[in-house]
């Protein structure tokens, strides 16, 4: 958990703003790039564009003049270069979650890895040892198979008796590593073939 500097809040996890906080960290870095024609010229001549920031949008560089007159495969080439610049610009320093205090409205982007949720999958099913408490909720599941022909391993159970064997069942499941798992539901005893 992660707790706001100002109010010691709990800070809420959230989507932000990349556009506005990548373009506020980079505009200082890049020259603008304004004009349709000074763009067009810089890409075909194979000149990167990473060195500025590109002010146009997709819909003002297609309505362009210049941009018309060119060929397909020119206008094709302009277009992807375009549409890359902008978005290598507004996805650049910036992963696009950060913290947000519901209290007092302070927000802080997230721009290193940070581990949020993490399950730990070493206790796995294959060794997994069921208690008595797990024995009862499994004996009350109706969707797991049930048998009559079985011998109970609790050598206490009044099922191992010939007078009783018309109270006798036992559920039966296949763990992770299909090891079958029968439940005795007279005397509650599970015991794995």
């Amino acid at each position: 958990m992660y707790f706001c500097p100002k109010c010691k809040y709990i800070l809420d996890l959230s989507k932000m703003d990349t556009f506005a906080v990548s373009n506020e960290s980079n505009e200082s870095k890049k020259k603008p790039l304004n004009n349709v024609s000074s763009i067009i010229k810089r890409i075909m001549n194979d000149d990167s564009l990473e060195d500025y920031s590109i002010n146009i949008d997709l819909n003002t560089l297609e309505e362009n003049s210049k941009y018309k007159k060119l060929e397909e495969e020119d206008r094709i080439k302009v277009y992807n270069a375009v549409s890359e610049s902008l978005f290598l610009n507004k996805s650049s320093g910036s992963s696009g979650a950060g913290f947000i205090c519901q209290n007092c409205g302070y927000s802080k982007d997230i721009n290193h890895s940070l581990l949020l949720y993490s399950q730990d999958f070493s206790d796995s099913v294959e060794g997994k040892k069921y208690s008595p408490d797990d024995y009862k909720l499994i004996m009350h599941d109706y969707t797991l198979p049930r048998t009559r022909d079985y011998n109970c391993k609790n050598v206490n159970c009044i099922t191992n008796d010939k007078k009783n064997e018309g109270k006798k069942e036992a559920v039966f499941f296949r763990a992770g590593n299909f090891d079958v798992t029968y439940v005795c539901t007279v005397c509650e005893f599970g015991w794995t073939f």
